[in-house]
């Protein structure tokens, strides 16, 4: 698989023939895209799904559930409800090509311990790391080690240093992308990834 971030919580996850694209700001990016997700309902970009009869779309997912896509398994679990913002917030697990990825998007309050441990030994987590409006980057720091993941990939900031510093991580400059395959990780280690977007 290969992951690369495309700035605010816009990630695209390619792995063989199969596309997912997380949080995308613009409606070009759809182009051979089949899955798109948003954590944040309404979404930062108005999509339309597609249908069997109209598969020239990515099927498009905004809200918490179970759901299998051409081989792709997502599961989706409220975040919580900004009334203020008027938009309610999903965490998702995505597992495609025996590889789990999940992401927290723009969480502004803990999940509930369920969900966390829905979440625990995922392969790849992505986490907001940017402090204010979102938790802070100490509390992003506990929930990632509750998750027990193999990776960490901090969004929504371009210069994660106080979440590199919470993680206990030195003197690390951005990768461009991530290419990565499930025989690759040692369960039990714990790498910070940053991506340049």
């Amino acid at each position: 698989m290969v992951i690369t971030y495309h700035g605010d919580n816009y990630f695209k996850l390619v792995s063989g023939e199969t596309t997912i694209l997380i949080d995308p700001v613009n409606l070009r990016s759809l182009r051979g895209a089949n899955l798109v997700i948003s954590t944040l309902h309404p979404p930062l970009t108005e999509i339309k799904s597609g249908t069997e009869e109209n598969p020239s779309l990515p099927f498009y997912l905004s809200h918490q559930g179970e759901y299998e896509i051409k081989g792709i398994h997502v599961r989706g679990w409220s975040a919580g409800y900004d009334a203020k913002e008027k938009s309610e917030q999903t965490v998702y697990r995505i597992t495609v090509d025996d590889l789990s990825i999940a992401c927290l998007g723009f969480l502004k309050r803990e999940p509930a311990p369920n969900v966390i441990g829905e979440l625990k030994g995922t392969d790849i987590v992505i986490v907001p790391a940017s402090g204010k409006p979102f938790l802070s980057e100490a509390q992003i720091a506990k929930i990632s080690r509750q998750i027990e993941p193999s990776i960490i990939i901090p969004s929504l900031t371009d210069e994660p240093k106080t979440f590199l510093k919470e993680m206990g991580v030195t003197k690390k400059e951005p990768d461009e992308k991530l290419v990565v395959k499930k025989k690759d990780l040692k369960p039990g280690s714990l790498t910070v990834v940053w991506l340049k977007s």
